[in-house]
């Protein structure tokens, strides 16, 4: 199992240093919600986060389990959310004929944003109470143009496949090897020694894909342990898991995934972001066939409000010095250079040096 994490750790840093730089970074457009309310993949987390003030519900129908999850970013670098679920398949004590119910809450943190290294995040999933989903996780997310590549760890109900290594945090203190099986209190209460804890935790890793403004390619290597005595799940026929994500405008979202060679199941989400602007429609211009790559890039911007004041051009990108006073939001502005950039065929990574007039 170690060789197999090291060639993947491997490969996937050639793939840091060769190749340019992200589309996805924490994109509300191009990032969304998961099963379970924490934006990531299908049931896997990733390091990326919304910006402060973004807000959002998720509807999951599943096997065996249904759940309704309230998320907020409170900060770009904190993500936490509530959720509430019907297990399907498990009784609900003192009512034969009804399913489980139960809530719970999650939180997820960053720890490094993306530069020239991954994204960074930890996180905690149903960490108060009874515990049914209880896990803990470290992921790494890094961004090459419209794919995005996530790599983590799991504790927990995410150390659940054959493939597995030891625990590491294990080498630092032997209680880290035990994962207790009794909760310390009932719904509501904290249970720090689960915490990152248990002999065995499981690789995970995923990509999402943008395969144009409306549709998002997911595929993951589940790890959610379905052997559990509290949790129904069915057999796993395959540790992989895959979906597509229909965004019908910026905040709604129809997700539906293949999960675990097993089941299929849908998702509805809602996201909000409060400081967002009016939506811009890019403008495609009109260019000649003759036109070289650079003309076509100038036509692009200007005709969205933006001035080509130079460009310079090394072996491994071209730079931009811009000039513009029409865009309120500068994270727009990147949007537009991206989409620029792709309309004219460049495939070099972008460094803009932006000037905003009268600032």
């Amino acid at each position: 199992m170690i060789s197999y994490v090291g060639i993947y750790l491997r490969n996937l840093f050639y793939v840091f240093i060769f190749l340019s730089n992200p589309l996805f970074a924490d994109s509300f457009i191009n990032n969304t919600y998961n099963n379970h309310g924490s934006v990531g993949l299908i049931n896997m987390p990733t390091a990326r986060f919304y910006d402060e003030e973004v807000h959002g519900i998720t509807f999951y129908d599943g096997t065996p389990d249904q759940k309704i999850t309230l998320t907020s970013n409170p900060y770009d670098w904190f993500e936490g959310s509530f959720f509430y679920t019907n297990i399907q398949g498990k009784p609900y004590p003192g009512f034969e004929y009804q399913d489980y119910k139960d809530k719970g809450f999650n939180i997820k943190l960053r720890l490094k944003k993306e530069g020239f290294l991954p994204a960074i995040a930890v996180g905690l999933n149903d960490f108060a109470g009874t515990g049914f989903y209880s896990s803990e996780y470290l992921v790494s997310s890094y961004g090459i143009r419209n794919l995005d590549i996530h790599f983590g760890i799991g504790w927990g109900q995410l150390s659940g496949t054959e493939t597995t290594i030891s625990n590491p945090l294990g080498y630092i203190k032997d209680s880290f090897n035990i994962r207790p099986v009794e909760y310390e209190g009932k719904g509501g209460s904290f249970n720090p020694s689960q915490y990152f804890s248990g002999e065995n935790t499981s690789p995970f890793f995923g990509v999402s894909y943008v395969l144009n403004n409306r549709f998002l390619f997911k595929f993951e290597r589940d790890t959610i342990l379905v052997d559990s005595p509290r949790m129904p799940y069915e057999k796993r026929e395959s540790d992989y898991s895959f979906g597509i994500d229909f965004s019908i405008n910026n905040n709604f979202v129809v997700g539906g995934s293949f999960e675990r060679g097993g089941f299929f199941s849908l998702r509805f989400v809602y996201k909000n972001d409060p400081k967002s602007t009016k939506k811009y429609e890019y403008q495609l211009p009109e260019v000649n066939e003759n036109d070289n790559k650079y003309v076509k890039l100038i036509k692009n911007l200007e005709d969205n409000g933006i001035g080509v004041n130079k460009i310079t051009e090394t072996s491994s990108s071209i730079g931009l010095e811009l000039t513009q006073f029409i865009h309120p939001d500068l994270n727009l502005v990147e949007q537009i250079i991206s989409e620029a950039s792709r309309n004219s065929g460049i495939k070099k990574n972008i460094i803009t040096d932006i000037e905003i007039a009268n600032l």
